[in-house]
């Protein structure tokens, strides 16, 4: 075998590698995510929270409402001063991550819920039943996919 080196303007797969066609997702595509995304939803609140019960908290919260409307909007400035600032700017740090659900009422960093504040410590009330430990506690939460404003 001889390898030749051929310049990209004389190499047409090398356009086709530098300028792939940005399609659309398909219908199909559309509905797999829907579906993933309510299998997360499904899976990571816990058993003693509901997701209304996650989506209601949220939307009291200010600052994971602020969160909300940066995504939908991509304007991460202006935000007000009532708006805890340090969970505001560590979720624009991780905004690549983030995603909504739920009608657009629940964040999702990857696959994990992020709570707010009014029930982060409800979960990890939920994550210590049985006192088995801060180890088993916290590999508890790791096994729910809590997900605790960073």
């Amino acid at each position: 075998m001889t390898v030749i080196y051929r310049p990209g303007h004389d190499n047409p797969a090398d356009y086709l590698s530098r300028h792939p066609i940005h399609l659309p997702p398909s219908d199909r595509e559309q509905k797999v995510a829907e579906e993933y995304i309510n299998y997360i939803l499904s899976t990571s609140t816990p058993k003693a929270m509901t997701i209304e019960e996650v989506a209601m908290e949220t939307a009291k919260d200010k600052t994971l409402t602020a969160v909300i409307q940066a995504l939908l909007t991509k304007k991460w400035y202006g935000i007000d001063d009532d708006v805890d600032k340090a969970t505001f700017q560590t979720l624009h740090a991780n905004r690549a991550e983030l995603s909504l659900a739920h009608n657009d009422s629940i964040i999702l960093k990857g696959r994990r819920i992020v709570l707010p504040k009014t029930l982060q410590s409800r979960a990890a009330q939920i994550a210590h039943t049985g006192h088995q430990g801060i180890v088993k506690s916290t590999a508890r939460l790791r096994e729910k996919d809590w997900f605790k404003n960073m």
